[in-house]
């Protein structure tokens, strides 16, 4: 009799429905690397604070004016379940409060990273880069510096900024 390696068979099966989850767009492949999740974030960072804002607004727009006729700016967060009126008010600006404080939490990591690496020379390049979103071209002319220079300093930057946001993790 074959002898069956339980581990083997788990260990596959488990392979198979991850890609599976995959190709039915059921679970995101995260195959960025930690670099280039930090360039996500800092290109985000703008928009992040910018969100913030709009959450703020539209908690006061919904604690002034309620639920009823909502502004189109307005994306109500709810949990689809039933209730009364006043706990469905609860409910959403609950879901209001908890996305904004989870965004600004996320603001708050980036600007301490961002103020680890402040005092660095070349510090503008990551600012016109990510934050003013300039070319390279455009870079190279308000910088007075070569593409090199501005590369090689923005990987430096890059790689410690990936390990203050995402520690050991992201020196594997």
């Amino acid at each position: 009799m074959a002898k069956v390696n339980i581990e083997s068979i788990i260990k596959r099966t488990a392979q198979e429905t991850v890609k599976e989850l995959e190709r039915n767009r059921l679970i995101k492949s995260d195959s960025l690397t930690y670099f280039q999740k930090t360039e996500k974030l800092l290109y985000s960072y703008p928009d992040l604070l910018q969100a913030i804002k709009q959450k703020e607004e539209d908690i006061k727009y919904i604690e002034s004016y309620g639920v009823g006729e909502t502004s189109k700016s307005v994306v109500l967060y709810t949990t689809g379940g039933g209730g009364s009126e006043q706990e469905k008010y609860v409910e959403i600006i609950e879901g209001y409060k908890a996305s904004r404080e989870r965004t600004k939490r996320l603001t708050e990591k980036i600007e301490r990273a961002i103020d680890e690496i402040k005092e660095d020379k070349y510090y503008c390049i990551i600012e016109k880069k990510y934050f003013t979103k300039l070319t390279r071209e455009e870079m190279e002319e308000v910088l007075n510096i070569s593409e090199s220079t501005i590369r090689r300093h923005r990987n430096r930057l890059i790689n410690r900024l990936k390990v203050i946001l995402f520690g050991a993790d992201a020196l594997e």
